[in-house]
């Protein structure tokens, strides 16, 4: 488990993986459950919509693997993302450039 004792590991499946994982299931990625690509996991993974991910879960002594596709999240648009991504990026980069200024500064 990662972060917290509730949440479950997740991975992203390559695409190899998910071929395989397709052609065991007999199935497509429309027909399995959906993950929004704003789900925090989703974003911790860098996943894009189409990607499968695979969710390990433990109960009762037993470990059983559950597998979401990746879907576009409705609220927002692909520009607005991208627009908040770099938004995000910039503020970082203005933290670790403060940091490293105070750290040459002590």
């Amino acid at each position: 488990m990662n972060d917290s004792n509730f949440i479950p590991e997740h991975r992203l499946l390559s695409k190899d993986e998910e071929k395989e994982l397709l052609n065991k299931l007999n199935t497509s990625k429309k027909a399995l459950p959906k993950i929004l690509v704003t789900d925090p996991q989703a974003v911790k993974l860098k996943a894009k919509v189409g990607d499968i991910i695979e969710i390990k879960r433990n109960e009762n002594g037993a470990s059983y693997l559950f597998y979401r596709v990746v879907v576009p999240s409705p609220e927002i648009s692909l520009k607005d993302r991208r627009s908040s991504e770099a938004k995000v990026a910039s503020k970082n980069k203005k933290a670790k450039q403060k940091a490293e200024k105070a750290e040459d500064t002590a």
